[in-house]
């Protein structure tokens, strides 16, 4: 029986990077300051835009409505034999981050079985999530979708927006 690849945060993404191997090379002289002058100002400049689009954007609503007794960051699941851990629980909404440059082409199946495999690992329903979602942080959008499709608020097929 094959086994299907369980894809989580690992820290082979970082691997085989500028950054990793400017770390690798001379781990002595990796200091802060060497780490700061590392990025170009065009990523300097696009992780900003990011950060003012989370402060102003639907994520401000979703703050706005929500104690930090509400969330949960990194959630695990446990009992599960894999490591896995979500981005963000808000009462009831898992929420996964993602930064993709062009989010329709690199947006895939993948992404929805990530949210889905998270919401089943929840089997304990220990975050109460009755919600899946998505935050685009390059373009500000968040989506979401009822997690319960005989749910009276999903009778509706397609996205919702959760304000």
């Amino acid at each position: 029986m094959k086994r299907r690849a369980w894809l989580a945060r690992t820290p082979i993404g970082f691997a085989f990077t500028p950054l990793a191997n400017a770390a690798l090379k001379d781990p002595g002289a990796f200091t802060f300051t060497r780490l700061l002058e590392f990025p170009h100002r065009d990523m300097v400049a696009g992780v900003t835009a990011q950060l003012y689009k989370a402060a102003q954007g639907p994520l401000e609503v979703l703050r706005s409505h929500t104690g930090s007794e509400d969330c949960v960051g990194g959630p695990t699941f446990a009992g599960v034999r894999i490591t896995a851990d979500a981005d963000l629980v808000v009462d009831g909404l898992l929420l996964a981050f993602k930064s993709a440059r062009r989010p329709l082409a690199e947006m895939s199946q993948r992404t929805a079985w990530q949210l889905t495999d998270y919401l089943l690992l929840d089997a304990a329903d220990r975050y109460r999530i009755d919600t899946v979602g998505l935050y685009l942080s390059r373009s500000g959008v968040l989506t979401s979708w009822p997690a319960d499709a005989t749910s009276p608020s999903s009778k509706s097929p397609g996205l919702r927006l959760r304000h």
